[in-house]
């Protein structure tokens, strides 16, 4: 949410602010590929950051029957 307020100085001059509170959030469903349980997100400076590790593949392993 944003807040608007409009207030007067002490020179009876307007003065307008503008500030923005609250809490966000977003949800983004995550790829098959994407090892969830590694996923790390950082938040410096206003940037959200997202590392989202490939799952590492197992390949299929061949057997001999008797």
């Amino acid at each position: 949410a944003v807040e608007y307020r409009e207030e007067l100085e002490p020179n009876g001059k307007a003065l307008w602010r503008e500030r923005s509170f609250g809490k966000a959030s977003r949800a983004i469903r995550l790829p098959e590929a994407v090892d969830a349980n590694a996923a790390q997100a950082k938040h410096v400076d206003g940037v959200l950051q997202l590392t989202l590790p490939k799952l590492v593949k197992v390949s299929a392993k061949q057997i001999t029957i008797q």
